[in-house]
């Protein structure tokens, strides 16, 4: 009588079916990731539609969109810090349309006669905060969700004290460059400092030109390395938070002696590419849009569309949508 077979793998056996589940694993992985960059990029895209939809509301009911960044003007000694014009608590463009995006309860607990704040302000290798006036912290720590892209990866060197709740992910367009849209103006993009660019003043066409895109707040901007954080909900000092620009200094100064971006552009710099990445350990005067999405980042146009644009896309082609003014002849970004 023959031996009865015990049920079961072998060790071979075992290890064959282990093996066959992490070919799977490892092939299934990557379709995962992607689906879930897919739904976090859709979220972004909402976002984008819904603070540009806040801006064209504000709009109808002011006649002109909402300053890049408010502050008086001469500015008080008090509300300046590092040089002798550098605003320090200046209001960021998100404070103005609050209203518009179903946030009239936090607008009213601003006083926009007195400083924004907030609690860490990174700039020259250093927390040089808390900035600004007080009695706006627990506004500060309130940003709407909105302002949040769910890509954009939490700053690896955030201090302890740094709420990333407080840290908005994108920029309006403050145009193709130079220094510096929060203290001087006028810029020939959508928002600067006290600023109030109409419909009319867009002559290239809304659908032409940009009005917001991603900057994400681990990006690396003028003077905070990357990671360290930046682009508070709605502080604003010299880095220019809340403001993406196609160039650096002289930059801009060159495409309006040019009467637009052309291909002459092309041998300028410092002109900042979709996403270009600098190293975290490097601080330099960039105010480039950026995002952590693969490939390239998501902006918005007058029009109310959101398009997500190629981190290769022509520079000119690129630094043709920065102009409300340029007229370029170009075509969209699809």
């Amino acid at each position: 009588m023959g031996k009865r077979r015990k049920n079961g793998f072998t060790l071979v056996e075992l290890l064959v079916v282990i093996a066959i589940i992490g070919v799977l694993v490892a092939l299934l992985l990557p379709a995962v990731q992607s689906a879930r960059e897919s739904a976090r990029r859709i979220q972004c895209t909402n976002n984008m539609k819904q603070i540009t939809l806040a801006m064209l509301v504000y709009h109808d009911a002011h006649k002109s969109f909402m300053p890049g960044n408010f502050h008086p003007d001469p500015i008080p000694s008090g509300w300046s810090r590092v040089c002798g014009n550098c605003p320090w608590g200046s209001w960021g463009w998100p404070a103005f349309i609050l209203p518009q995006m179903e946030a009239q309860n936090l607008y009213d607990t601003l006083d926009f006669s007195t400083q924004s704040f907030a609690e860490v302000v990174m700039d020259g290798g250093s927390d040089q905060g808390p900035g600004g006036d007080p009695v706006h912290r627990d506004a500060s720590n309130s940003m709407p969700d909105a302002f949040i892209c769910p890509s954009a990866i939490a700053g690896a060197l955030l201090p302890q004290n740094a709420n990333r709740e407080a840290y908005k992910d994108y920029a309006v367009n403050g145009g193709t460059g130079s220094c510096c849209p929060e203290r001087n103006k006028p810029h020939d993009g959508i928002a600067w400092w006290n600023s109030g660019v109409s419909i009319a003043d867009v002559v290239d066409g809304s659908s032409n030109t940009f009005f917001m895109l991603e900057f994400a707040h681990n990006a690396n901007h003028s003077f905070t390395r990357s990671g360290a954080g930046a682009n508070q909900f709605f502080f604003v000092h010299h880095i220019s938070q809340g403001y993406a620009v196609f160039g650096e200094h002289g930059v801009g100064d060159f495409v309006r002696s040019q009467g637009g971006v052309n291909e002459a552009v092309r041998n300028r710099g410092p002109i900042w590419i979709p996403n270009f990445f600098i190293d975290e350990g490097v601080q330099i005067n960039s105010r480039g849009a950026f995002s952590d999405h693969p490939g390239g980042l998501n902006v918005s146009y007058g029009d109310g569309r959101v398009a997500f644009m190629s981190e290769g896309i022509d520079i000119v082609l690129y630094g043709s949508q920065f102009t409300r003014e340029g007229n370029e002849a170009f075509g969209t970004v699809q």
